[in-house]
């Protein structure tokens, strides 16, 4: 690396708000990894909704006795949205804690982690980090935040996700 011939005696470091951003953008990659598979799922059943329509076109049935409607309308969520809806006005809401949540967004976060748990997981995991960083009382316990950190970490390593080498690099 060009830093370590130049500098040999740089130190490498990692600010809190550099580390909590790349964490942020690991769970943006999930959420929009996610809203591709339930778009091209959508897609897929468009395709079939629109062969069943043709199939069921018959000369003799017309309007309301027709077996397929001709417009496709993609399902709906309890909240009114579609998936690729939901993983979409999601986004802000992914980069705050939940404390900081409001009503709207409290019932939107239960649709979304109900329906995707492995997002939950990493929202979790990038909640934690943040109390990890948090400023602790002056007097505790010897190397309790290398112990938090060891646990988060073994967390962390636990989520199954393709985007955890985004968080690896942390």
């Amino acid at each position: 690396m060009v830093v370590n011939e130049n500098f040999a005696n740089a130190i490498q470091i990692a600010d809190k708000f550099h580390v909590i951003k790349n964490g942020l953008e690991y769970l943006q990659a999930i959420r929009i990894r996610l809203k591709q598979e339930e778009l091209k799922n959508q897609r897929e059943e468009q395709i079939i909704h629109d062969k069943q329509y043709k199939e069921s076109k018959d000369k003799n049935l017309i309007g309301p006795k027709m077996k397929t409607s001709k417009g496709f309308k993609p399902k709906r969520l309890a909240n009114g949205e579609t998936a690729p809806e939901l993983l979409s006005r999601s986004r802000y809401l992914l980069a705050i804690s939940q404390g900081n949540w409001n009503e709207y967004q409290v019932r939107r976060a239960n649709t979304l982690f109900k329906k995707y748990p492995t997002l939950k997981q990493a929202y979790q995991c990038i909640i934690d980090f943040r109390e990890w960083y948090k400023p602790k009382a002056v007097c505790f316990e010897p190397f309790t935040n290398e112990k938090e950190l060891g646990n988060w970490i073994d967390k962390a390593e636990s989520n199954p996700s393709n985007e955890k080498k985004t968080l690896e690099i942390l």
